[in-house]
């Protein structure tokens, strides 16, 4: 089995995840984890797959079709198989201020600087 990523945007219609699922399902894959969204009238996500590795050209072609048949964009990358994360804390942050140029630039950097390589847990203070 191989693992991908696959984002895909389109503008947003009914079937447009049916479509990306079924291509899935003809390839003999498995659907693992998925985040989608809709903004700005754009469908828009990004989906873990698993392939048999014999099906994987077949599939790959397949989704070159999907701009075509439905109007989905999706472009597929093989994952990279990472070491599991050591222990982590969980970190829910949630910020209110004015809006500004820069504002989440400026947080995700500074959050960014206080991960720990390879893993992105936070490290202690």
């Amino acid at each position: 089995m191989t693992t991908y990523v696959l984002t895909a945007i389109g503008d947003d219609r009914p079937g447009l995840v049916a479509a990306l699922a079924a291509a899935v399902d003809e390839h003999g894959g498995g659907w693992v984890d998925s985040q989608l969204a809709l903004l700005a009238g754009k469908f828009a996500g990004i989906v873990q797959v698993d392939l048999p590795d014999e099906a994987v050209q077949d599939f790959l072609s397949a989704l070159e079709g999907l701009e075509a048949e439905v109007g989905l964009a999706v472009e597929a990358a093989v994952a990279e198989q990472a070491a599991p994360p050591g222990p982590a804390r969980a970190l829910r942050l949630r910020l209110l201020g004015q809006d500004r140029t820069g504002m989440v630039r400026e947080v995700t950097t500074a959050r960014a600087r206080r991960a720990r390589p390879s893993t992105g847990a936070l490290l202690d203070p």
